[in-house]
């Protein structure tokens, strides 16, 4: 059980955060009107990038230090409502960041049970 959800966990965080990185990535095309605009958009484009390769690279394994870091983005996400003019884009943020807390909730008897390096405690 802990498995199953901990893999629904990992694909679903890893599905939000290369949507966000692409959105955001988008967003500096797209819908950027200033200066301030176009850097808030590459600003969380590449920390969903980086996050994404932490949950690609060093998360599915279990390290312990992939879900500690995991947490930079879900809070970054999470705090874009207190930044935006409109609240109902700040909405979808929070929950979306929501989500997210959801999906390390369920990773965590994984990584629990993980020692540093990856390995299984037995």
């Amino acid at each position: 059980m802990a498995d199953a959800a901990f893999r629904l966990g990992w694909v679903l965080l890893a599905c939000l955060l290369a949507a966000f990185a692409v959105n955001h990535g988008t967003g500096f095309f797209a819908f950027a009107e200033s200066d301030t605009d176009r850097l808030m958009f590459v600003g969380l484009a590449a920390m969903n990038l980086l996050g994404l390769v932490v949950v690609l690279v060093a998360y599915r394994p279990g390290e312990r230090w992939a879900w500690a870091a995991t947490w930079v983005p879900i809070a970054a996400t999470a705090l874009v409502v207190l930044y935006v003019d409109e609240r109902s884009i700040g909405y979808f943020y929070l929950g979306a960041a929501l989500v997210m807390a959801l999906t390390q909730a369920a990773a965590w008897p994984r990584m629990g049970s993980v020692t540093a390096g990856g390995a299984a405690r037995r």
